[in-house]
């Protein structure tokens, strides 16, 4: 499972202001050792109909049974949240190597939207499991799981949008429930915690190369045989991408790559935080650690 940008690309950026693009590899490995555990495993997402939950908790509730109230609602809903991390991982992998050999292959211009793809997940995986660790942190630490009803509808609500949610209006029209959540008021919250202001202009920069403007047609030409002086201007357009714009670009699909990869290891490791306080709160016994 080994992803590594080759040393070509690194000598082609080693020049380059920006720290993650020369930090790419460091970026990588560390994605791989935070999920060497997550990637290769199928994981098994057990959970209980929405129909079946308010019959269990029906029951429950008829017999007074705080405790068994709140042990099928969190551990329905730490299943869920688990299912959503191993969704997002899982995700990322075909991605990141996607990415990362066509960036390799000198293919910049297919890289790009692969990147971005990369760098949209990440940033949804660390807004909403920073959501959940917060939020969880913020619950009262004497309510007491045996005699106080501990309300996840929040919780639910949002891990229902992570897995079901969708764009599609022939599926929302059906159902409002499934409207997803727009990915820039997500990517809104995160670039409001970048101090330092690298998240915005990195994604602008990938949806540029994206789309049929400048950055891309200027992989494919080169600005060295522009003479002004002359009255009539020849540029050679090759099928290569070694351009005028080779060398920004490939730093950047390098940047993207390596705080996309730090991200979901960050990621990765918030939801470990958040399972962690359920699976101790209510006694749920379903970490091994």
């Amino acid at each position: 499972m080994g992803i590594e940008v080759d040393a070509e690309v690194e000598a082609l950026i080693s020049d380059c202001d920006d720290e993650f693009a020369r930090r790419v590899n460091e970026g990588i490995r560390a994605y791989m050792h935070e999920l060497e555990v997550v990637l290769p495993k199928t994981h098994a997402w057990r959970f209980t109909s929405t129909e079946n939950l308010f019959s269990l908790i029906e029951v429950k509730a008829s017999a007074e049974d705080v405790a068994g109230i709140n042990d099928v609602v969190w551990s329905d809903l730490f299943e869920s949240i688990d299912a959503s991390r191993n969704f997002f991982m899982k995700r990322s992998h075909p991605l990141l190597e996607s990415s990362v050999t066509l960036l390799n292959g000198g293919n910049l211009i297919a890289s790009a939207p692969i990147a971005r793809s990369l760098f949209e997940l990440s940033i949804w995986a660390l807004q909403h499991s920073a959501t959940f660790k917060n939020t969880l942190k913020e619950y009262p630490s004497q309510a007491n799981p045996t005699t106080h009803v501990m309300d996840a509808t929040g919780l639910q609500e949002l891990v229902f949008k992570l897995i079901w949610g969708t764009r599609l209006k022939e599926r929302t029209e059906r159902s409002k429930e499934f409207s997803q959540m727009h990915i820039i008021d997500q990517f809104k919250k995160v670039a409001q915690r970048d101090e330092q202001k690298y998240i915005e202009p990195m994604y602008d920069f990938l949806c540029e190369l994206c789309h049929p403007n400048a950055v891309g047609n200027w992989l494919f030409g080169d600005t060295d045989g522009i003479d002004n002086a002359k009255s009539q201007v020849e540029i050679m357009i090759s099928s290569k991408q070694c351009g005028a714009e080779q060398k920004k670009t490939a730093a950047h699909l390098c940047g993207a790559i390596c705080w996309s990869s730090m991200a979901l290891a960050n990621a990765n490791k918030q939801y470990d935080e958040a399972l962690l306080w359920i699976d101790n709160r209510f006694g749920l016994k379903k970490l091994s650690h």
